[in-house]
């Protein structure tokens, strides 16, 4: 017992501290809305967009993106081996001015996850000042991209990703991602992400991610994140490593997503990610359950556990925990009134999904994404040796 009340002190002590820097960072975390654009914006945007099996959403999109004003010179749609209707709801959609340019890929080369293909092809093809890249269900406020310019031009910014607002159904999915959300809040990541320093994690989303042209081409763009399945980060991570200026905006109405619909949809959908979370290594997955146990799992026993004032230190620190992950994953998803009382359940719920994709992945010796299987060696390789592939030559 006095190891149980010592571990519970320690744990306490933690969330203090994080929930702290993590509020701290949150009030001044900036903001997209709070940005004022520049009367006149001389530099261009070209758009870039990958799109598998979209059908469903791609028109709409495009329909959406037309309206941008003259900031965007360009929308190209890289048509990645769909095998419904995605290209004929792209040729469908009305084009006065021209300005959308398809591209087709029917094979994927050796070495490279399909996505990342896709939007180095349509990099390669992209001609202005900066390159958006948008996944084909993200949704703009017309004023969007005109207010990311402004904002990473007066930060002389090379890489910039807008945290979106989030549309999801179900409280169970909705209970979820807001606690996937509140754990990357509490790994620091987005407090941290908008530091200068080199050594410090970066972080992206991959609904808005927009980089300097120049900038792109000159760390190997997705050519060096090849093969990594969470490529929105890695190619962040990458910007921060060779020394580039990274940002990252809350978007409000700026930007919303419609994600997961439901709660069976969410673990499927995490399946190829959670494994990538510590690089596809055992030893580090082994290092994230201790962490995780003696943060969420603790405080659970110490309720069983637990008399006296130790009893109400565990339930303060309970209490403490639940009211930042409610106000975090409100600020990004309508919670309800259902979703923000299944939080206890949630720390198993992560880590069962985290256990069945460790499990999926070892046993399959890979992972499958937009239709394609991708080897585990290959997986570790990029996570290991991320300078690796440096400029994508030849494809």
């Amino acid at each position: 017992m006095p190891l149980l009340r010592a571990l519970l002190l320690t744990a306490s002590a933690i969330w203090i501290i994080v929930i702290g820097i993590v509020e701290w960072g949150r009030r001044h975390y900036p903001g997209l809305d709070a940005v004022e654009p520049k009367e006149v914006v001389q530099s261009r945007v070209s758009i870039v967009l990958a799109a598998r099996d979209e059908a469903m959403v791609i028109g709409q999109t495009l329909m959406q993106l037309r309206n941008s004003g003259p900031i965007v010179s360009e929308i190209i749609v890289v048509d990645d081996r769909s095998t419904d209707s995605t290209s004929d709801q792209i040729a469908a959609v009305p084009d006065a001015h021209g300005r959308i340019l398809q591209i087709r890929i029917n094979s994927l080369p050796q070495g490279w996850m399909g996505k990342q293909y896709a939007l180095w092809q349509g990099a390669k093809r992209a001609s202005s000042d900066w390159i958006l890249f948008l996944d084909a269900d993200s949704l703009l406020n017309p004023g969007a991209i005109k207010h990311a310019v402004s904002y990473a031009e007066a930060r002389q910014l090379d890489y910039l990703s807008i945290v979106p607002t989030l549309c999801i159904r179900g409280a169970g999915a909705r209970a979820f991602l807001g606690f996937f959300g509140f754990a990357i809040a509490m790994s620091l990541r987005l407090v941290l992400a908008n530091l200068p320093s080199r050594r410090l994690p970066g972080i992206g989303i991959g609904a808005f991610q927009m980089v300097r042209r120049s900038q792109y081409f000159s760390i190997g763009g997705h050519g060096a994140v090849r093969q990594n399945a969470a490529d929105d980060v890695a190619l962040a991570g990458r910007f921060k490593r060779m020394g580039c200026a990274i940002g990252i905006v809350m978007g409000g109405s700026f930007l919303t997503v419609h994600w997961y619909q439901n709660l069976p949809e969410v673990i499927l959908g995490f399946e190829k990610n959670f494994y990538s979370l510590v690089d596809y290594r055992r030893s580090r997955l082994m290092g994230l359950f201790i962490v995780f146990a003696g943060l969420f799992f603790l405080p659970d026993l110490g309720m069983v556990m637990l008399r006296g004032p130790w009893w109400i230190i565990n339930v303060l620190t309970i209490m403490m925990v639940w009211s930042e992950y409610w106000r975090l994953s409100q600020a990004a998803i309508n919670m309800g009134f259902i979703a923000p009382w299944l939080f206890l359940l949630m720390p198993f719920l992560f880590w069962f999904v985290m256990v069945r994709s460790v499990w999926r992945t070892e046993r399959q010796q890979g992972i499958y994404w937009r239709g394609t299987f991708y080897p585990l060696a290959m997986l570790r390789n990029q996570t290991q040796n991320p300078a690796g592939s440096n400029r994508g030559e030849g494809q």
